[in-house]
């Protein structure tokens, strides 16, 4: 059985020829561009096997106008510890006859010492630049070549390599250490040790042009990674790595780069997800994990740069430990004394001993307050397993935060985040409706459970503002949804239809809190709520009525439009399932529906018929115990523009 890996929110953007500069060493970047004559890249680095001493790295230059002969000379400007280690085949000039736009310098460098980086910056000469025509005055164009030979490797065990995203598995692994470099480890064949782990045999999955070895640098303050000096610990730098993997669709193999790699993930504080997780007791890694950009050359790719757990490398003889958090929000407790609290059942894992919570603004980045709550900068309350009472702070109320933290020390190991509402005796300013249903057309779908045979019909909780008429909250509207694909309800968000106007209803742009396997957070809107909240209400329904839904007897219905997708084809739809800033249809079946309380009981029933039926589906198709969550539909459109493909610095 081959592996099917389906595209997940690919924003395709056909590039031209890019360049890719390997930040595996220090150096320094130039602007190489000129309108005639230029490097055709503007840095290389080149490791070399610890088995070789010398190397020979190609360096192009080519030129736009190409009517006439010329000659461009240049120098060669060597580090200071390279004396002696590099020449060149050119000496000093590049000679171009009439018609030729490229030529090449090979540029040898010889007497490697292990470990040693070494460095040759090539100069168009000066007077070169300002002779030739149409070329800018004073400005110098350089191309650095950088060369290091690596130490041996020690093999110090075997370990696990787990891809989160891509094959969603785990193999086993050989690490070595580097001889001369404490900081740096060479996992060997990850690719094939996953598809081994999988079960399948590496010869039929991979098409035998995965990178043999991935090699991690631990970073730690004051080293430096390209132009930037590092100021967090225990960062970790990893080499770019063919997967072997190759996309039928779009003809190009699946790489993992490092997001420095990129022009706008460029800065350290984009690189934090890339870490050092756990050490071992004797100082040495324990687990390192990783978050790569999935990139096909030419073609695009998939940011997971800024998420957790994406690749997770453990290594020989770490034993992880369990700090895992589950919590159940229970609602809100008030003692004889008058005390109110916050309750819920909260089980830990066996090492989560030094725990604690705090109550919040809903506003509030949950992962800053779990380091306020290390710091000591904000109160934390002690907590333990079992059923838990976290008092409400005096003042506070709304939509409020609970965040739980576990510490070893003053550091934080995991934390959990639940939302609730409490309004302190003030008006409540949503009313509960009482149960209704809805019909997800949206994200079931793009997993491959269609309407049709599925259902997907909820019952779920409905309020309406006491404030604002016309405007209705579906209480954790897509939390059976999750439950369905055995995901966490924790972060599961309500969304709010507006229906002020029951012949203009619309869904803005809001989060769902939802997230699949690897797959999210996704976020719903429809074509009506994004333009609103551009253009105002007003001028979008006097100028696009068509496009809003209706609330008629209790029943929200949205108009089915069409667009072209990013394959060219004419897609019908209702509204938006988005993720990583990418557009899935929803709604394609017309499907897509919601229902009040308040709809006749004729509707009703209907609606508690077919959500019985759908829950029976599920059990009867095994859906329950889905594995692999992965988006069948590679159907979206670009209508919000990402950086998901962009070009590599």
């Amino acid at each position: 059985m081959k592996i099917n890996k389906y595209l997940i929110g690919l924003a395709v953007a056909i590039l031209g020829g890019f360049t890719s500069c390997n930040t595996d060493v220090e150096g320094e970047y130039y602007t190489t561009q000129l309108d005639n004559i230029s490097f055709e890249t503007k840095s290389k680095s080149v490791v070399v096997s610890v088995d070789e001493t010398s190397v020979v790295v190609p360096i192009r230059i080519t030129r736009s106008n190409t009517n006439n002969a010329y000659s461009v000379s240049y120098t060669s400007v060597p580090s200071a510890n390279a004396s002696g280690i590099f020449s060149d085949d050119a000496n000093g000039s590049v000679s171009f006859e009439a018609g030729q736009g490229a030529a090449t310098i090979n540029v040898t460098a010889s007497n490697l010492e292990k470990e040693v980086i070494y460095a040759d910056t090539l100069i168009l000469s000066q007077t070169a630049v300002e002779s030739a025509d149409t070329i800018t005055k004073n400005q110098i164009v350089k191309a650095v070549v950088t060369v290091q030979r690596e130490g041996d490797w020690i093999l110090i065990g075997t370990g696990t390599f787990t891809d989160n995203f891509w094959f969603e598995g785990t193999g086993d692994v050989e690490i070595y250490a580097n001889e001369l470099n404490p900081n740096q480890f060479r996992v060997k064949n990850p690719w094939e040790s996953v598809i081994r782990g999988l079960g399948y045999d590496p010869a039929e999955e991979l098409d035998g042009n995965q990178t043999p070895n991935l090699t991690l640098t631990i970073m730690q303050p004051g080293n430096t990674l390209g132009d930037v000096t590092i100021t967090q610990k225990d960062l970790v730098y990893f080499s770019s790595s063919n997967t072997g993997y190759f996309h039928s669709s779009y003809e190009a193999d699946v790489w993992i780069h490092h997001p420095s790699l990129f022009g706008s993930l460029s800065t350290e504080d984009k690189w934090l997800h890339n870490k050092v997780l756990d050490y071992k007791a004797d100082g040495t890694p324990g687990r390192i994990q990783l978050a790569p950009y999935y990139y096909m050359d030419g073609v695009g790719g998939w940011n997971n740069t800024q998420k957790d757990n994406i690749v997770i490398i453990d290594f020989p003889g770490y034993e992880p430990k369990d700090f895992t958090i589950e919590f159940d929000y229970a609602g809100i407790l008030t003692d004889p004394e008058g005390n109110i609290f916050a309750t819920g059942e909260l089980e830990l894992g066996p090492d989560a001993t030094t725990v604690k919570a705090a109550i919040v603004d809903q506003d509030a980045d949950a992962g800053a307050v779990a380091d306020a709550i290390a710091s000591g900068d904000l109160e934390g309350v002690d907590i333990t397993n079992g059923n838990i009472m976290i008092p409400m702070p005096e003042g506070l109320s709304g939509k409020l935060l609970l965040v739980i933290v576990v510490l070893d020390g003053d550091e934080v190991k995991n934390y959990a985040a639940t939302k609730f509402e409490w309004y302190g005796g003030a008006k409540n300013p949503w009313e509960s409706l009482g149960v209704g249903y809805f019909v997800d057309d949206l994200i079931n779908p793009l997993f491959g459970y269609s309407v049709a045979e599925y259902g997907n019909v909820y019952e779920v909780e409905i309020k309406e503002s006491t404030e604002i008429a016309g405007l209705y909250s579906i209480v954790k509207m897509f939390a059976p949804v999750a439950t369905d694909f055995n995901q966490s309800t924790a972060n599961i968000e309500d969304v709010l239809v507006h229906a002020e106007n029951p012949n203009a209803v619309y869904i803005p742009l809001q989060p769902l809190g939802l997230t699949i396997g690897s797959n999210g957070p996704f976020s719903i809107s429809t074509d009506a709520g994004e333009l609103v909240e551009k253009y105002g209400f007003d001028a979008v329904y006097a100028q696009l009525p068509d496009i809003f839904g209706k609330l008629q007897d209790g029943v929200f219905t949205f108009p089915i439009l069409e667009e072209e997708s990013s394959s060219g084809s004419m897609i019908q739809y209702q509204l938006w399932a988005i993720m990583d800033g990418a557009h899935y249809f929803g709604g394609k079946s017309g499907n897509f529906t919601i229902v009040l309380p308040s709809a006749a009981a004729s509707v009703q029933k209907k609606m508690k018929s077919r959500a019985v039926a759908a829950s029976f589906a599920r059990r009867l198709h095994g859906f329950y115990g889905v594995k692999n969550n992965v988006i069948k539909s590679n159907i979206h459109v670009h209508r919000v523009i990402t950086d998901n493909a962009e070009q590599m610095r």
